[in-house]
């Protein structure tokens, strides 16, 4: 057996030009198709989610709370955990051919004219996973479906009426750690109250209650329950802030 290699060495001799040229013709729309092929994926899965979310319909839950009803913030915490309940894996038939994606809610603390209220956003079918997520830690809460105060607010600006500025809070370490504890709002010397910072929120509410006629507050936080891999993700990030070498799988 004899590897002839006069023909790769006459292609080489060739002028550069015709090199690329000839490259060109050869393989260079295998990358080509690939960018295509990718791109007409994306569109069809932006497709096909516009077309199943415009589906769902979603619902405004006004969570009003009695005066006197303290809980600790722990129990906020186990409110964001019972929505955890809400995540579900999908297959590769509804991810990629119905256009299941997961759903996500919205917790939302708006002012209006100095009146502020707690919201949560959900699809109508988790109304009732959100209600007894609250009521497990608020008996006494009073939950309400509201109007989407968004619908009064134009659409397009610049606007004769209204002046709008926004701003999107996202993490700029890796998403393993906490963007605060609650354990950060209390004094060191624990267990004497007047010593701890009851209301973390406290200057945000002041804020809130500043506002006057015609103005308007929105603090609007998305929340989409997720699955368990972020576990090992987590494992590697302890290790490298440990400093200690992460041990490869075996098998």
């Amino acid at each position: 057996m004899t590897l002839d290699l006069a023909p790769l060495y006459n292609f080489f001799q060739l002028p550069a030009d015709q090199i690329v040229l000839k490259t060109l013709i050869n393989v260079g729309w295998i990358p080509i198709v690939i960018v295509m092929l990718w791109g007409a994926k994306e569109v069809w899965i932006y497709y096909i989610q516009n077309k199943w979310g415009a589906k769902i319909k979603k619902i405004l839950l006004a969570i009003d709370i009695p005066r006197g009803n303290e809980q600790s913030l722990k129990a906020v915490e186990n409110i964001f955990t019972y929505f955890g309940g809400a995540h579900g894996t999908l297959t590769l038939l509804e991810k990629y051919w119905l256009g299941y994606y997961q759903l996500s809610f919205s917790f939302e603390i708006v002012s209006i004219d100095g009146y502020t209220q707690f919201l949560i956003r959900t699809p109508e079918f988790f109304r009732n996973l959100v209600e007894t997520a609250v009521y497990s830690q608020y008996p006494d809460a009073e939950i309400t479906e509201v109007n989407d105060y968004t619908e009064g607010i134009p659409r397009k600006y610049p606007d004769d009426e209204y002046d709008i500025w926004g701003a999107e809070f996202i993490f700029t370490k890796n998403d393993m750690y906490p963007f605060k504890t609650y354990s950060e709002f209390e004094s060191q010397l624990a267990g004497r109250p007047e010593t701890q910072f009851k209301d973390p929120m406290a200057s945000l509410m002041d804020l809130y209650s500043s506002l006057r006629k015609g103005e308007q507050l929105w603090y609007q936080i998305l929340v989409s329950p997720t699955g368990f891999d972020w576990m090992e993700r987590g494992d590697k990030e302890i290790s490298k802030i440990l400093n200690e070498k992460i041990k490869a799988k075996k098998g």
